[in-house]
């Protein structure tokens, strides 16, 4: 699991977007991302296709979340749930959660943001949702998988990042310590 929170980190250095993490109009999140917009559901999420909820856990970039998903094909989903220092002015101002999902091309690792109200975005609800009414999870899992449901649908900021954004700007609290202390203490 590790390993793919680090591949997360780097692949926000990979390439160039226009979305929720990154405007066209100037409008640039206090961090660079680089990446890709997408709409359409890809063939591996099509059909029967199912997911199952790993785990949600901190990335190394200081406060963004990955939930991770065993696709029904033996493949990985990780959804990234980036920190509000990458969201544009906008998406901060309106607490609009960027949600963007981990992917291979050409043998390289990259973000592809998910736009809000598209098929896509639908279609992983749709896939949690089907995951939620199996049943297999212990309640303090399916409460984590529901927030991540929710966060995809209404793009509402996931608990442990909306704890470290300012309530009325949305601007990320640079003071705050995602660590929890001095670590040198």
């Amino acid at each position: 699991m590790r390993r793919e929170f680090a591949l997360l980190t780097i692949a926000i250095f990979a390439g160039h977007a226009s979305g929720q993490l990154i405007s066209p109009n100037g409008d640039p999140p206090l961090n660079r991302f680089f990446g890709e917009i997408a709409s359409n559901v890809p063939t591996k999420l099509q059909g029967s296709a199912s997911l199952t909820f790993r785990e949600l856990d901190i990335c190394f970039d200081g406060g963004s979340h990955g939930a991770r998903f065993d696709r029904h094909d033996g493949g990985t989903l990780m959804l990234f749930f980036p920190h509000s220092g990458y969201w544009t002015r906008a998406a901060r101002k309106n607490q609009m959660q960027p949600v963007a999902v981990l992917t291979r091309r050409d043998r390289k690792e990259m973000l592809v943001e998910i736009r809000p109200d598209s098929k896509l975005n639908q279609r992983i609800v749709d896939l949690i949702d089907a995951d939620i009414s199996t049943g297999r999870h212990v309640p303090e899992i399916l409460g984590t998988l529901q927030r991540v449901r929710d966060s995809v649908r209404d793009r509402s900021p996931l608990k442990e990042i909306a704890g470290r954004m300012d309530p009325t700007t949305g601007e990320l609290k640079l003071n705050d310590d995602p660590f929890g202390g001095d670590p040198f203490n």
